[in-house]
């Protein structure tokens, strides 16, 4: 049996370790009137409201998400990022995404 090294307790308790909101999006694009394809992008329902910490270009959640993929974005305090490569803790207690910016 793998015991785990963080007591859930603590990770609770690490509010100010999280200190932002994050909202992962799912595209579901479209087409235009002429055919042409047009990103469509929506809050995926159960990631939304995700305690994170941003730095540089590392968006790091509280929590194990599996179901976040390459082909998602995230929006932190209305700035898009583009997720680039999803990384999980070996404890399932934060979820990395190495990400950038999108202008």
């Amino acid at each position: 049996m793998v015991r785990a090294l963080t007591h859930p307790r603590m990770m609770g308790g690490l509010k100010n370790f999280y200190p932002q909101v994050c909202t992962i999006q799912v595209n579901t694009p479209a087409r235009d009137e002429l055919g042409h394809p047009e990103d469509s992008w929506a809050d995926k329902a159960e990631l939304v409201g995700l305690a994170c910490r941003l730095s540089t270009h590392t968006i790091v959640l509280q929590g194990h998400f599996e179901q976040i993929t390459e082909e998602m974005r995230a929006v932190i305090d209305g700035l898009h990022y583009n997720i680039l490569q999803v990384r999980h803790d070996a404890q399932a207690a934060s979820t990395s995404l190495d990400c950038e910016i999108v202008r």
